[in-house]
């Protein structure tokens, strides 16, 4: 009955009426935390990303409301994380969130024609998953925690670090891993896949667990079960000598960035974190040349169009969206090729699509 009320335009006047009056408005919500949160987490399943026609709409329609509740202006004082009701409606919404994907991994059964899925949580988490494996890439919790409100509990997180077989870590900016789940894999034995320089920072800080932690070498090949992944070196530039980023300025300060292509029964993903190193742009070609195919681009950094021009990649997926420290909204550009948002596949936390 509840999933029958939501479907059709009246779900976004629904998410308004629960969420606005919590966000600031006066008086009291008319519903309690936890019962808004069920609604809005039931409304965003009832309109799945298969979703098209007028049900798409409506799913549009949910993500351009989250937009705004959790948009970022530049006045500090009206983050969205500075007000207390309206971030504990966030972070109790990412719990559940959490929740879901952690409920799904490894529990519900393939179907026949279903090789793998990929999981969408905070910002550019990723998690890929096939019947026999599941490994993560870029897991962050996002930054609740300066609100005052926790994203996540800790039993998740061990919770993850029971299904996932391996973690691959692009850069170490906060919004691009977690340190709970580094220390809940490794105390499992599980490998924690990052850059030298990460790994080196680690130790050199005096880390007991940075010894642990595994270089993503390029020009290796790695595997967890049927999963196979390299990486490509490159680098996140703070700052380019030209409008179009096309020339690094190397006087300002850049951290090594892996950029990720996993490979599935002869499919390729490519995760590029915050890579705006062009020199990806040759190894990409190289990649190809090879015979290796790209089907699916998650993180692209600014090279977009590059990435889907060299490999014809047919699925770009958006990532860096929802998270409060970046501006971007869910259906914008970013940089991204012309296309119809329906062309570009757009997640919430906690949903996955199947391939």
């Amino acid at each position: 009955m509840q999933t029958e009320f939501l479907r059709g335009a009246v779900a976004a006047l629904v998410l308004v009426w629960c969420v606005q009056p919590a966000c600031g408005q006066a008086g009291n919500p008319p519903l309690t935390l936890s019962q808004a949160v069920s609604i809005v987490s039931g409304s965003i399943d009832a309109h799945g990303p298969l979703s098209v026609g007028a049900t798409w709409s409506d799913r549009k329609a949910h993500f351009d409301f989250l937009d705004a509740i959790m948009h970022v202006p530049p006045q500090i004082t009206q983050h969205p994380l500075a007000d207390p009701i309206r971030a504990q409606f966030i972070a109790a919404l990412h719990l559940e969130r959490l929740d879901r994907t952690i409920r799904q991994l490894k529990a519900v059964p393939f179907d026949l024609n279903e090789h793998f899925r990929l999981h969408k949580l905070y910002s550019s988490s990723w998690i890929i998953e096939t019947p026999t494996s599941a490994l993560a890439i870029d897991f962050c919790t996002g930054f609740f925690y300066l609100s005052g409100f926790q994203g996540f509990r800790f039993d998740q997180i061990d919770a993850l670090a029971d299904r996932l077989d391996a973690y691959l870590i692009t850069h170490p900016h906060p919004d691009h891993y977690s340190p709970q789940l580094i220390q809940a894999m490794l105390l499992r034995g599980k490998p924690v896949y990052v850059t030298d320089q990460m790994k080196t920072g680690a130790v050199v800080s005096g880390s007991t667990l940075g010894p642990l932690l595994s270089v993503a070498t390029p020009g290796r090949s790695f595997g967890v079960g049927d999963i196979r992944f390299e990486a490509f070196l490159g680098h996140q530039y703070l700052g380019f000598l030209d409008p179009a980023q096309t020339i690094p300025d190397l006087s300002l300060p850049s951290v090594t960035n892996n950029v990720f292509l996993v490979q599935i029964h002869g499919q390729g993903i490519i995760h590029a974190g915050d890579n705006n190193d062009v020199n990806v742009l040759p190894w990409l070609s190289s990649v190809v040349a090879s015979g290796r195919s790209v089907d699916i681009v998650l993180n692209t950094g600014p090279h977009a169009s590059q990435f889907l021009a060299l490999t014809g990649a047919p699925r770009l997926f958006q990532s860096h969206d929802l998270e409060m420290t970046h501006l971007e909204p869910v259906f914008i550009d970013l940089n991204l090729p012309a296309a119809p948002d329906p062309l570009r596949t757009v997640l919430m936390w906690g949903e996955y699509y199947a391939f």
